[in-house]
């Protein structure tokens, strides 16, 4: 038996998620990541005997809206897996339900759920640090029950809330744009989920429509070049912290 992590996680926050979960359940354990563009065009086929936690970020209260559906490559084969999502103190939505709907669709047997707190990628103000110790040993007792689940062999589909239809997704209409500090060393197309920025120069164009705003270019820009100026956003983030910098929500399971 082997547990797999398989997920989407442009800032890292899923990935650390995904990785403290599978390796405190306690069976041999690989990762696999499908951030780039490059890794979603591969197909990943997984055994009956298989665990996949299966993670993804939460961007307004659902999944990530990539040009193509971000698991169309993955055969389940009845594996056992877990849908666990990342978001940023406010609110997962239908993103956990929908989630947990596309592995069904890929052939899985979901047996669990989660939903986990992380620092949000627009600002720091909000889930500052997270996920911390408290959270890290929160996902180490979901592992516990998770594994107890696997052991006993239960594949019962969980209690997972949301609704169907699923809240209607709408994208910003703004993209992260480089500031006079930009050095155009690439680090932004080379992160970027989507190829939103091209690989050639000037690294300074970036494609709106192609953009899902995760903020992998500006957290990861080593000069931090990048940033979101428009005033309609800085409203916006403005908001989320006035409301949620001194909430802390705990994270969600369900089995």
């Amino acid at each position: 038996m082997t547990c797999y992590a398989l997920y989407f996680s442009p800032t890292g926050t899923t990935q650390h998620c995904l990785r403290t979960i599978g390796k405190a359940l306690g069976f041999p354990f690989q990762e696999i990541d499908l951030t780039l563009p490059e890794t979603r065009k591969r197909h990943y086929v997984f055994q009956p005997e298989d665990i996949v936690l299966v993670g993804a970020p939460v961007y307004g209260g659902r999944l990530p809206g990539l040009p193509t559906p971000l698991f169309s490559n993955i055969q389940g084969n009845r594996a056992r897996s877990c849908a666990i999502v990342t978001y940023g103190n406010r609110a997962f939505e239908d993103a956990l339900l929908e989630l947990a709907d596309i592995c069904t669709s890929a052939q899985f047997t979901v047996i669990g759920g989660g939903a986990f707190v992380g620092e949000h990628s627009f600002t720091t103000q909000v889930a500052t640090g997270r996920p911390d110790r408290q959270d890290e040993a929160d996902m180490a007792a979901f592992a516990t029950e998770l594994r107890e689940k696997i052991l006993q062999n239960n594949t019962q589909f969980p209690p997972i809330p949301g609704n169907r239809p699923y809240k209607q997704w709408q994208p910003m209409p703004f993209a992260p744009q480089p500031s006079e500090d930009c050095i155009e060393c690439g680090t932004c197309a080379g992160v970027c989920p989507v190829g939103a920025i091209s690989h050639e120069k000037p690294y300074r164009v970036i494609d709106p429509l192609l953009c899902i705003d995760c903020y992998a270019c500006v957290k990861q820009c080593p000069v931090h070049g990048r940033s979101m100026t428009e005033q309609p956003f800085l409203n916006t983030i403005q908001k989320l912290n006035n409301n949620l910098r001194h909430i802390r929500k705990s994270p969600e399971w369900f089995l």
